[in-house]
């Protein structure tokens, strides 16, 4: 495997960078980076959804505004993040991943996070949701009726570190 073309995870959480791809590029130049995707969806002038294998990336405006793992929610099953053609490093990224496991492993790599924690009362899926947000804006998303595993992660370009916690209950609760 070539190490060059290998995209670490890691830098995904420590700085922000999907290999070369960050937030506020433009489809064109993540096209070039990544090549043709797996699939595309525009559902309408101004979103467009590009997928490279199960990792979603989202444009508002044809600005890159969030880049996601998205795991098959079909089949419940966890599949590790893949890029299509590209080889992922998944560092922390495994099945079965804890929020205790994710938090102690930020920490032992001198990520800075902030905890916010989402009451079950206010989720659409009336269950409790726990997010990790490092310092470069990257989100573990942890669920209640996974037992607090790793339901997805997430880098956008809506929430921050700083994010009120207000924004964040309205977020769930829409």
């Amino acid at each position: 495997m070539n190490q060059d073309n290998l995209i670490y995870l890691k830098n995904l959480f420590s700085n922000g960078f999907f290999g070369a791809v960050s937030l506020g590029m433009n489809f064109t130049q993540v096209r070039a980076l990544l090549g043709e995707p797996t699939f595309e969806y525009q559902y309408c002038t101004e979103h467009l959804e590009l997928f490279y294998g199960n990792i979603q990336f989202s444009f508002r405006g044809q600005v890159l505004s969030e880049i996601c793992w998205v795991p098959n929610h079909l089949t419940y099953n966890i599949d590790l993040p893949s890029v299509g053609s590209k080889a992922i490093d998944p560092w922390i990224i495994w099945n079965g991943l804890t929020l205790i496991e994710a938090e102690s492993e930020l920490m032992c790599n001198g990520i800075e996070f902030r905890k916010v924690t989402v009451p079950k009362y206010l989720t659409f899926e009336s269950d409790s949701v726990i997010e990790l947000i490092t310092i470069c804006n990257a989100r573990l998303i942890f669920r209640g009726y996974l037992n607090w595993f790793l339901e997805k992660f997430s880098l956008s370009s809506q929430f921050k570190m700083d994010t009120s916690k207000e924004v964040f209950l309205e977020y769930y609760n829409y």
